[in-house]
């Protein structure tokens, strides 16, 4: 299934469908969401950094080659992004 959205500056989204089931929790909050009401959700599934990092499979060196990668397409992600440059300039203030 597939849907189109037409903004008013007549740019064409096309939003791809998946039919999923949802628990009643999970229908809930995606019901709030919608809503706009403000939600916390808390990660049942979170642990500390050293036994997850113990359990991923990633490597330093997959790490280096990410951030090359995130270097060298970095004008381009501004370019198509641009309220990147804004978040950015929130997240290295701090």
């Amino acid at each position: 299934m597939h849907a189109f959205t037409i903004n008013k500056d007549n740019d064409v989204e096309v939003h791809f469908l998946k039919r999923i089931n949802l628990s009643d929790e999970q229908y809930l909050l995606l019901k709030s969401l919608k809503s706009l009401k403000k939600e916390l959700w808390l990660n049942p599934k979170i642990e500390a950094f050293q036994s997850g990092i113990e359990k991923s499979p990633l490597t330093f060196e997959d790490v280096l080659d990410a951030e090359e990668r995130l270097n060298r397409f970095a004008p381009y992600i501004a370019r198509v992004f641009p309220e990147r440059k804004r978040l950015m300039a929130l997240l290295n203030r701090h």
